[in-house]
């Protein structure tokens, strides 16, 4: 079977969006999506100045179900860098079937490193070393 391919056209840029817009809400900030080289789905704005990054992922099951969230190492090795590069907050945030759910990353948080990652889409490229933080670290977004 060959692998799943998903386009621009995936419901997953729809869930994407939405999830946008309620962060935009929360944090009082404009959301403008970057490119792929900085590991991260977005820069959040206000009067033009940079104020967090972010990382979106949509989930299809409910908050809890599993005891972490799991990250590609790679993704994580993002994350570090443009925390230590810029000095901006950088969330990471996961819209469950029940909630959106959300954690500022800390490069001192606990973490463990596993081998794994997604077998739905039937390739071998996402299996990879995965990074897998507690589930308490994330709160809803209320």
């Amino acid at each position: 079977m060959a692998p799943i391919k998903y386009t621009i056209e995936s419901p997953f840029v729809a869930l994407e969006k939405m999830v946008s817009l309620k962060i935009e809400k929360k944090f009082g900030l404009i959301l403008k999506k970057l490119k792929m080289n900085y590991h991260l789905d977005f820069a959040g704005f206000k009067n033009e100045e940079i104020k967090i990054f972010g990382e979106i992922k949509v989930r299809s099951h409910n908050y809890g179900k599993y005891p972490t969230v799991m990250v590609s190492a790679y993704k994580l090795l993002g994350l570090k860098q443009i925390l230590q590069t810029f000095n901006k907050p950088v969330f990471l945030f996961i819209q469950y079937n029940d909630g959106l759910y959300y954690w500022r990353f800390n490069i001192e948080d606990d973490y463990t490193l596993r081998w794994g990652g997604r077998i739905d889409r039937n390739s071998s490229k996402d299996i990879e070393p995965m990074a897998h933080f507690p589930i308490e670290y994330f709160k809803e977004l209320a």
